[in-house]
């Protein structure tokens, strides 16, 4: 289990932009050595060219649209009535965004969509018992939270939220978790046998269009935008792979 944990998490790792070029450069120092030191010209030139574009505004909007189009985004009133709303990890800890999950299923508790909210994973800047304590100071009864501490990825988060399913004999639930991160993570719940309805939050990416050059030019946010676009739709196709989702 671990190796293939290990593997889901190293194979969009190799595709991350800045790792690309780097692993190229490697290629380029050793193909210098040889008679083949014009293709790697060709390959460190066309390995710019490629992280220029990954750097752009433009680009960085049109990959993260095609992910947050896949699932769009719901109102709370319309989402089925259900027994659980699971709060997947990694919340930004900005409460006052209208998109950090936190708020969302939140909202959707309030609604009264459903009567518990389990918290699934969690990051190293934010872990699953500061998000339960945020909820609680927000109003959410300790009693209506479950956290699962246990869950490393988004496969974990499936399997072990599954078992506490069929443990509290749950039949459906509301899944919130970015709208980046919603098509894997709905494949991955979905394959675990979940009935869950996707809730996706933080959908913020205008359409992509050429406004001015600046639209062109190399940024670091965009950077890591189309880094964290990429790592979603890699670890989809991996996930897939490894018959997790």
């Amino acid at each position: 289990m671990d190796d293939l944990l290990s593997l889901a998490k190293g194979v969009p790792l190799a595709a991350y932009p800045v790792f690309a070029i780097m692993a190229v450069c490697a290629a380029v120092a050793a193909l210098s050595l040889t008679r083949w030191w014009r293709i790697g010209l060709v390959l460190l030139g066309s390995a710019l060219i490629a992280l220029w574009i990954a750097a752009t505004p433009v680009f960085a909007n049109w990959l993260n649209l095609r992910l947050e189009s896949e699932l769009p985004a719901v109102s709370v009133e319309t989402l089925p009535q259900s027994d659980v709303v699971i709060l997947l990890g990694g919340a930004t800890p900005d409460l006052d965004d209208p998109g950090n999950r936190i708020m969302h299923a939140l909202r959707v508790y309030r609604a009264g969509k459903a009567p518990i909210i389990i918290i699934s994973g969690g990051n190293q800047l934010f872990p699953d018992e500061t998000i339960a304590d945020h909820l609680v100071v927000l109003g959410l009864p300790r009693s209506a939270v479950i956290v699962d501490m246990k869950s490393r990825n988004t496969r974990e988060n499936a399997v072990n939220t599954a078992a506490i399913f069929k443990a509290h004999g749950w039949r459906g639930g509301i899944l919130v978790t970015s709208s980046t991160h919603m098509p894997r993570a709905l494949a991955a719940f979905q394959k675990a046998g979940l009935s869950v309805a996707p809730a996706p939050t933080g959908i913020q990416t205008p359409p992509p269009r050429f406004a001015s050059g600046l639209d062109l030019r190399m940024d670091k946010e965009a950077l890591l935008r189309t880094t964290a676009a990429l790592k979603e739709m890699i670890g989809l196709w991996t996930y897939r792979f490894l018959g997790w989702a």
